[in-house]
């Protein structure tokens, strides 16, 4: 396991130490925490890496798009 990055700070560029499962800057100090966030869904495939928020079932079906009116919002 590396316990030492050389050179991949985001403010100084300086070396980052592991540091009880996160990461420590050496030189500025900067603390970068680890496993803060889920970890994020994967686009499926064909879809140009862009993930979709799914609608509420009355405003799209499979076959044709929703256009709105102007007294409904989804």
């Amino acid at each position: 396991m590396n316990l030492y990055r050389l050179g991949v700070c985001l403010k100084c560029r300086g070396d980052l130490a592991f540091d009880d499962g996160d990461w420590i800057c050496l030189q500025c100090g900067l603390y970068y925490y680890t496993g803060l966030y889920p970890a994020a869904q994967s686009a499926p495939p064909g879809t140009g890496g862009l993930l979709r928020l799914a609608a509420s079932p009355d405003c799209e079906t499979p076959n044709r798009p929703f256009t709105p009116t102007a007294d409904q919002q989804c």
